[in-house]
């Protein structure tokens, strides 16, 4: 459930995002930039914003460890860490370019100019 929540809120920010600039994408098309282009852009930004989120949770995560492993005096096991960290990473990398394909969709198919004369 987190996971879909975070890919919704992803796919919400990446609309916003495409909807504050899309004088800038109507610029772009204008000056030559191809869909392809574009999308590529807007998914590069949405896996950015997800390996981001995926960091600091495994920031977080590593930093709750060595308190709960210090408060109940066990040692973690570290290929359980390792294992967290890869697939943390992997899930981040999906979850962003599931949530930043229709955004970035809509970014590529936008009218130049339709897009240029947007307030």
């Amino acid at each position: 459930v987190t996971l879909v929540l975070g890919g919704l809120g992803i796919t919400n920010v990446m609309l916003a995002v495409v909807t504050e600039r899309t004088k800038e994408i109507g610029l772009r098309k204008a000056v030559g930039a191809t869909e392809e282009f574009i999308m590529w852009q807007f998914l590069g930004e949405s896996l950015a914003v997800s390996l981001i989120g995926a960091v600091l949770g495994i920031g977080l995560g590593a930093v709750g460890v060595q308190v709960f492993s210090k408060k109940l005096e066990t040692i973690p096991d570290v290929s359980v860490f390792m294992t967290s960290i890869g697939l943390a990473i992997t899930i981040g990398i999906v979850l962003g370019v599931i949530s930043g394909l229709l955004p970035a969709r809509r970014a590529g198919m936008m009218d130049t100019v339709d897009a240029m004369r947007f307030e």
